[in-house]
C-alpha cells in the first residue's frame, strides 16, 4: 500500500477515535477489517500522535470553557444589578400581581427569605428495636392475665 493512503488512514482513525468510536465502529465507517484497524491503533507512533492530539483537544476545551464561564459571569454580573433595580421600581409602581411578583423576585434574591434555600433541621428518627418489643410483648402478657386468674397464680405460688 501506498505510504500516502496509509497515513490518511490514520489520520481518519484517529479523527474517529478521538470523536469517540470504538475500534469496530471505526473499521465499519472505514470499510476495512478490525484486525487491520486494530494493527494501526496499535502503533507506538500512532498511539503518542492520538495522546497529543487528545491533550490538545483538551486544553483547547478547557479554554475555552474557562473563558466562556468568565464571560457569563461578568454578564450576569453587569445585568443583575439592571435587573433589581427594574424589579424594585416594579415594586414601588406597579400594583396586583406584578407588583407581588417583583417583590418575590427580589425576596428570593435574599438568602434569609429566600424560598429555593434549603432548610436545615436536626430531625432524629427513633426506630422501635427488638429488645423494646421483646419487653413489652411481656408487659402485654403479663397485663392480659386476668383477675379471676390472679388467686389461681397466688395459690400455686404458695404451695410451691
Amino acid at each position: 500500500m501506498h505510504e500516502a493512503a496509509k497515513l490518511v488512514r490514520q489520520e481518519e482513525l484517529m479523527r474517529l477515535l478521538l470523536c469517540g468510536h470504538m475500534l469496530k465502529e471505526c473499521a465499519a465507517h472505514m470499510r476495512m477489517s478490525y484486525w487491520t484497524v486494530r494493527n494501526y491503533a496499535k502503533d507506538p507512533l500512532f498511539l503518542s500522535q492520538l495522546r497529543e492530539k487528545s491533550n490538545e483537544i483538551y486544553r483547547r476545551l478547557d479554554a475555552e470553557l474557562l473563558s466562556s464561564k468568565e464571560d457569563m459571569k461578568e454578564k450576569l454580573e453587569r445585568n443583575s444589578e439592571e435587573a433589581l433595580e427594574y424589579m424594585m421600581e416594579l415594586a414601588r409602581t406597579s400594583t396586583g400581581v406584578i407588583k407581588l411578583k417583583a417583590c418575590q423576585d427580589i425576596l428570593d434574591r435574599d438568602t434569609r427569605v429566600s424560598r429555593t434555600k434549603k432548610i436545615d433541621s436536626d430531625v432524629d428518627h427513633n426506630f422501635i428495636s427488638p429488645l423494646f418489643l421483646v419487653h413489652a410483648a411481656k408487659v402485654g402478657r403479663e397485663i392480659d392475665v386476668t383477675p379471676a386468674a390472679l388467686p389461681e397464680a397466688e395459690d400455686e405460688a404458695k404451695s410451691a
